[in-house]
């Protein structure tokens, strides 16, 4: 088994998939209908315009999430009242949150990790759902660095992608960590800046996985409790 740089200067971890669920089929089909049904559209045409601009979202060209959805709406030639935009805007949002809650296996694991000493970064190709939640979220609060796709208008596995957050860090990428779950080429993207690579899978969080990699990482774990452990190896 292939020996990750001990202790490690920091760790940079992957959002979804890696931390919390991807998209789990079936919260994220009654979101949406819940979205289109406050609209006032049909639920089919407004996720097939939400699913056309998946990367347009991710590399925040659309804006935050009420922009984004407005952006649909204008694709759909739909107006509707501030108060409707609002809720929708707001219930993609809980939905969002609920992701974020779902991190009740990998939180204890990043606070053991930030309370011994390792600084902790967020890499995630990610809409602005993110960003709206960071500030009010205790999932974000463990990290010292982010490079989130939305807000550089670069997705992985662009190195810069990777280098931003080291350099924040003062760190050097041969002697970090990089975890994921090998969406957007992740692994590609880390191990041309140096990064050891580390892939975790949430379970049940293959559905809407993007440009998955078809270079597998340095070391594959099935727990996440497990990136304590390699710390003593």
């Amino acid at each position: 088994m292939p020996h990750p740089p001990r202790p490690p200067q920091a760790i940079l971890f992957d959002l979804y998939g890696t931390l919390v669920p991807n998209f789990p089929p079936d919260e994220y089909r009654q979101a949406t209908e819940d979205i289109a049904r406050i609209l006032g559209v049909s639920a089919d045409d407004f996720q097939a315009k939400w699913g056309e601009r998946f990367l347009t979202r991710v590399r925040g060209k659309d804006g935050g999430v009420a922009e984004s959805i407005q952006a649909v709406l204008l694709e759909l030639g739909v107006q509707v009242s501030p108060e409707a935009l609002r809720r929708a805007t707001e219930r993609r949002l809980a939905f969002s949150r609920y992701l974020f809650d779902r991190s009740d296996e990998t939180m204890p694991v990043l606070h053991s990790l930030r309370e011994s000493g390792i600084p902790l970064a967020l890499v995630s190709d990610c809409t602005f759902e993110a960003v709206e939640c960071w500030d009010s979220h205790p999932l974000f609060a463990v990290f010292s660095a982010r490079s989130l796709s939305c807000e550089l208008g670069v997705m992985k596995p662009d190195p810069e992608r990777y280098r931003q957050p080291l350099s924040k860090l003062k760190v050097e990428a041969e002697k970090c960590w990089y975890v994921g779950d090998g969406g957007s080429r992740e692994f590609t993207g880390a191990r041309e800046v140096g990064l050891f690579t580390i892939c975790y899978c949430q379970p049940g969080s293959r559905d809407f996985v993007y440009d998955e990699d078809d270079s597998s990482a340095d070391l594959k774990i099935a727990e996440f409790s497990e990136l304590l452990a390699l710390l003593q190896d």
